[in-house]
């Protein structure tokens, strides 16, 4: 873990287009287009920067180590009892439960896009709104591109892929156990017992897009990040057994030949239930317009582009919109029904 990976960022540089000029409404201390037009900014495009983290921070097909693992065991065991009358008669019970937690991160997935995945998925979306645009000298904004579910994401935040696994086991039972050394009874050995066990699987999915290089698992895309993006998927599975036993044992004589009897009896109730739930993405949207400058108080100026016309443009904040993905009754993945 002692070396070094280099990789391929997307990072805005300006457009030397000369017909790719701008200025922001809000930016505008007048709200006068003549006024502002002397300062325009210039549109952003992306170009691949050549980066180099340690081996321990790659994310990328060519990663050397193995993904990182966060393990936790936790268990404990409670077995109350007491004997009565000679200590023939036992009664007791059980409470057991242990629980299991593996967390990680898939580091193959790359936390950033290159110039040419961003330029297919772009090409893929066709024209974006207000693409290459930005407020203030947050160049990152103006790098977007289309991703899941038709939500926009943007290159400023990379992306991280988790995977969050919980084993559950639990059991409570009671138990009463007779045993009779002197052998002058109906039953040499006796015992009854009654046992509630639970299994649990849970496995929770989550992908974020929402902090500076992916890491960060409990980001949630917010107002004050457009383009940042956050998707759920969780499978709930569950076991329960409901396992009542009964045991009974005799020896006797009959014409000097030893008689061993046994008797094991059991009923088992079994239940199991699978549950697909919070299986939603949430993504923060930013507000964009273009607007249509007017000279001398009505005339409709057409701006180009160019220094002398740049485009004329609204760029507000956003809003963090939720979609559920979950469909009910269609018999496919998305089908959240529970069974």
């Amino acid at each position: 873990g002692r070396g070094v990976q280099s990789f391929n960022r997307l990072v805005p540089v300006e457009d030397t287009n000369q017909y790719a000029n701008f200025i922001v409404e809000e930016e505008c201390e007048t709200k006068n287009y003549e006024t502002c037009k002397a300062n325009p900014k210039k549109d952003v495009v992306g170009k691949d920067e050549r980066q180099t983290v340690s081996t321990r921070d790659y994310t990328g097909p060519n990663r050397f180590l193995s993904d990182p693992l966060s393990y936790e065991s936790r268990s404990w065991l409670f077995r109350p009892g007491f004997r009565f009358e000679n200590k023939r008669h036992y009664i007791g019970g059980i409470l057991e439960r242990t629980q299991q937690t593996f967390d990680t991160r898939d580091m193959t997935v790359p936390a950033f896009l290159t110039k040419a995945v961003f330029d297919e998925n772009k090409k893929q979306a066709g024209s974006l709104s207000g693409n290459a645009k930005y407020a203030g000298n947050h160049k990152y904004g103006g790098l977007f591109t289309n991703g899941e579910n038709g939500a926009l994401v943007g290159r400023e935040y990379g992306t991280g892929v988790f995977y969050d696994e919980t084993h559950t086991k639990s059991r409570y039972g009671l138990e009463y156990v007779y045993t009779n050394a002197d052998k002058d009874t109906w039953a040499d050995y006796a015992r009854l017992s009654y046992d509630r066990q639970g299994i649990g699987l849970d496995n929770h999915f989550q992908q974020t897009h929402c902090s500076a290089d992916g890491s960060d698992k409990y980001c949630r895309p917010s107002a004050d990040k457009p383009f940042s993006y956050y998707k759920s998927d969780r499978v709930i599975y569950g076991e329960s057994h409901k396992l009542l036993q009964a045991a009974f044992k005799k020896s006797f004589d009959t014409a000097k030949i030893r008689h061993n009897l046994s008797v094991n009896l059991g009923f088992d109730r079994f239940g199991s239930d699978l549950r697909h739930q919070d299986y939603f993405y949430q993504n923060a949207n930013r507000a964009y317009s273009s607007k249509i400058p007017t000279q001398n108080g009505n005339q409709n100026i057409s701006p180009n582009g160019s220094q002398d016309k740049p485009y004329w443009v609204s760029i507000g904040g956003g809003n963090v919109v939720t979609g559920q993905i979950c469909r009910l009754g269609n018999n496919t993945y998305t089908d959240c029904t529970s069974r």
